[in-house]
Formats: C-alpha cells, sequence, structure tokens
C-alpha cells in the first residue's frame, strides 16, 4: 500500500452576515435626536431580536409623549387676585350694663344668706321697669385674705340690664346703686336687626367698589373685560366699650342716675377675589 501524506484542511473564515434592516425600525429611529441617535452609537446589525423591538417600543412611547405634550391646553393666564375694604361707623341702639352685689363675712353661710337678699331687692327694683332686658350673671363665694391670712369669706354676683331706653336705664342704674350694687362693664351694642339691615348695605356698598376696581384693573392692563372667577365676603366689626360711665359712677352720689351716651360703633366689610382679563 502507496503511504499518502494526510492533506491538511484549510479553515475558512466565513464572512460576517450583514443582517438588512427592517425598514419598520429604520422608521422608529427616525423620532430620535440625529446627534444621539440610537443608529449612531450601535450597529443595529448586531443587536438581538429582543434589543431591537425594546428599541423601537421606546421610539414608539417617544413619539406619543410628544403627540400628547403637544395636544395638552396651556393654563390660561390673565388671572388678578385683589381685595376691597369698607369701614362705616354707626351709632348703636342698644346699651349693656353689667352690676355685681359683693358682701363680705366671716361665716359664709351667712355670706351667702346677705347676697341672695341684696340681689333679690336688686332684681324687685329693676324688674318694676319695663323695657328692659334682665339676666343674671356670674355668683362666686370664695375666702378672703389679709397679708397672707384668712379675712373671712367674699360673695359676688352679677346683674346684666340691656335696653335701648338709655334714660330709663340710667334711672334703674341709679337705684341699684342705691342699694349697695357697683357697675363693673357698660358697652354699647347694634340690636340685631340694625346690624342686619347696615351689613346688607355695606355689602352692596362693597360690591360695587370690588366690581369698579376690577374695570379699572381690566382698562389699565389693555382688556377688553374679565370675568369673575371667585369671591369673599368677610364682614368685619368690632364694639367699643363706654369707659368714661365708670368715672362718672365713682363721682354719683347714691340713687343719682348716671349719664349714659349712646356709642359710635365701627363695621367693616372686606371682599377677596379674583379675575380672568379678556383679551
Amino acid at each position: 500500500m502507496r503511504w499518502k501524506p494526510a492533506r491538511r484542511v484549510r479553515s475558512r473564515k466565513r464572512a460576517a452576515r450583514t443582517v438588512p434592516v427592517p425598514s419598520s425600525l429604520e422608521t422608529y429611529a427616525t423620532c430620535c435626536d440625529s446627534e444621539q441617535s440610537i443608529l449612531a452609537r450601535f450597529r443595529l446589525g448586531a443587536l438581538s431580536g429582543r434589543a431591537r423591538g425594546c428599541i423601537g417600543l421606546l421610539c414608539v412611547l417617544g413619539m406619543l409623549v410628544a403627540t400628547a405634550r403637544a395636544e395638552t391646553p396651556t393654563p390660561p393666564t390673565g388671572r388678578i387676585t385683589f381685595e376691597v375694604r369698607l369701614h362705616r361707623e354707626a351709632v348703636a341702639d342698644r346699651m349693656v350694663v353689667r352690676l355685681e352685689a359683693r358682701v363680705r363675712g366671716e361665716d359664709p353661710s351667712q355670706v351667702q344668706e346677705r347676697l341672695n337678699a341684696r340681689m333679690q331687692a336688686a332684681r324687685r327694683s329693676a324688674g318694676s321697669d319695663s323695657g328692659l332686658t334682665i339676666t343674671t350673671g356670674s355668683y362666686r363665694l370664695r375666702p378672703a385674705y389679709r397679708k397672707g391670712q384668712p379675712a373671712g369669706w367674699v360673695g359676688t354676683q352679677e346683674l346684666i340690664l340691656e335696653g335701648s331706653d338709655l334714660a330709663r336705664l340710667a334711672v334703674v342704674m341709679g337705684r341699684l346703686q342705691g342699694l349697695g350694687l357697683a357697675v363693673v362693664d357698660v358697652h354699647s351694642r347694634l340690636s340685631p336687626a340694625l346690624r342686619r339691615r347696615l351689613e346688607g348695605a355695606l355689602v352692596e356698598e362693597a360690591v360695587a367698589a370690588f366690581r369698579a376696581r376690577a374695570r379699572r384693573l381690566a382698562r389699565a392692563f389693555g382688556a377688553r373685560g374679565y370675568t369673575l372667577l371667585e369671591a369673599r365676603v368677610v364682614p368685619e366689626g368690632a364694639e367699643a366699650p363706654v369707659r368714661p360711665l365708670l368715672r362718672v359712677q365713682q363721682r354719683s352720689g347714691p340713687g343719682t342716675a348716671p349719664v349714659l351716651l349712646p356709642g359710635r360703633l365701627r363695621l367693616g366689610v372686606r371682599i377677596q377675589g379674583s379675575i380672568r382679563l379678556h383679551d
């Protein structure tokens, strides 16, 4: 047998196959920025099918987000928020007087008995005059001290008068002072009916001022008109006590009627609101 040398097998390198790029993927790639394009960073032919699908999905999502942003309406502009305040003074039509009976003693039961008797006499004296509203206030019984040592007991109770007839109210106050009651506080107030009437007129005036301010603002900004978006009406009021009466009462003798004059109260209203200007 004739020996034959073994034939050397040459390894042939197969040429790399170029995977064609799907036309749909090229369409998706066009939605990305050319400078940062995925096609410029990677060779699409070397990516797996799953990677190419993910890239295509991201591009589609980017297109949807851009479309949604383009269709979202721009929030309206031209909103102005401001407030208007008005204040007026009014003469009070009612007055409230608070008096106090005070009794001192060594025995608490005797103090309460004397205090109750004084209040019953005051109630009968005040109740004989019609046209006044009479109520009782706080009732207190507490120990008294002098230089840090116990010094008996003190009992107090309040009697409250209210009315619109100041002359009659002053006469009743004088009688109660003659019975040993002292004036603690006096202040003016508006009756509910008068307050509602005054506040209603003040609100109407404030609304007219608010609308006038809105028209001036629209003209100042060059707008043709405005639309009211929201408004809030906040009443403001205060009742001032009549302090000079206490000095008059201290100079008055027993049974002398004090001087009562109606007080002036300050009512107010505030309107806060927002408008939108028209082009």
